[in-house]
């Protein structure tokens, strides 16, 4: 089934603004779960991650390609019959030479994938933290005492406020993410220095791209934003959230306020994944996930 603007399987076509109503359309009937399959998390990456796109059996395939030349696909979306589409992009790859690997894949493909025979392997660091967005928004009980502590701790000592972010704040956000990264190095860091061009490009288009979030403001200074948008009917995904690591309490402050301000829509946060960095893990596990998207990869090499 063609598109006049989206290529056909086998061809793919770099994801472009003009693709937003199409791929946002396929998404919401697909319902995603995973933290990465939003038009405006993929456009933002497109150019670190080359993200290209084709439609495919009534469905939209996504693939990106990392530095190493290796080319990655993510499960379709919209269609009914993912094995089916799986199994074509498999022998496309295969006909090609070239092995085939597809991450982010999640019940109930995994098991679907399984009976057909494949060897799916778990990706851990790459599991999706969800949270009741209940509890980060009212941190109930004993297992949030440190975290309320610390944000009564940043509310007697500071004088802030947090407000939704709005154009004429959207200068602010650019500015301390420039701060930001000289603040850790980001041209010291690869991983970084993608990361701020994602963010700088996610400030540029936030209208554009239909999302939200709230800023807070220290002393009268920009100090820390957050930016997210609807995952599904349940869910809110955070995109980005930066905070001034000098004061503390900040990053537990902008976290429940943007919980109070998403609460009345949604039950769930999707906070992404740690990518395997120990101390990232340890910061949300502390939260206490509600559940973890659990995410597998599946290679396939030529025999």
């Amino acid at each position: 089934m063609g598109y006049n603007f989206m290529d056909v399987f086998p061809d793919f076509a770099p994801l472009s603004f003009k693709d937003k109503n199409l791929v946002d359309s396929f998404l919401k009937k697909e319902g995603p779960v995973i933290s990465e399959m939003t038009f405006a998390n993929m456009y933002v990456w497109r150019k670190t991650e080359h993200v290209e796109v084709a439609s495919l059996e009534n469905s939209i395939v996504f693939r990106g390609k990392r530095k190493s030349g290796e080319t990655i696909y993510a499960p379709p979306a919209g269609g009914d019959d993912k094995v089916k589409i799986t199994k074509i992009l498999i022998e496309s790859s295969l006909k090609r030479g070239v092995p085939f690997l597809m991450k982010g894949i999640v019940e109930p493909l995994t098991s679907k994938l399984c009976k057909e025979g494949f060897k799916l392997v778990p990706d851990r660091d790459n599991w999706d933290y969800v949270y009741s967005a209940a509890d980060l928004a009212k941190l109930p009980g004993p297992k949030f005492y440190s975290k309320r502590k610390e944000i009564k701790k940043f509310e007697s000592g500071y004088k802030h406020e947090y407000r939704k972010i709005t154009p004429a704040i959207i200068p602010g956000c650019v500015k301390f993410q420039d701060e930001w990264c000289l603040l850790r190095n980001c041209n010291g860091s690869p991983g970084l220095l993608e990361e701020d061009s994602a963010v700088i490009e996610t400030l540029q288009n936030f209208d554009k791209l239909g999302l939200s979030g709230g800023a807070v403001f220290v002393d009268g200074r920009l100090s820390a934003f957050t930016v997210g948008e609807k995952l599904n009917s349940q869910t809110w995904v955070t995109l980005f959230e930066k905070a001034d690591p000098k004061v503390p309490g900040l990053y537990q402050y902008i976290n429940q306020q943007l919980a109070l301000e998403v609460l009345p829509k949604y039950s769930f946060i999707n906070r992404e994944q740690d990518l395997g960095e120990t101390g990232l893990r340890a910061a949300k596990t502390s939260y206490r996930p509600h559940h973890m998207v659990e995410k597998s990869s599946l290679l396939v090499r030529k025999t």
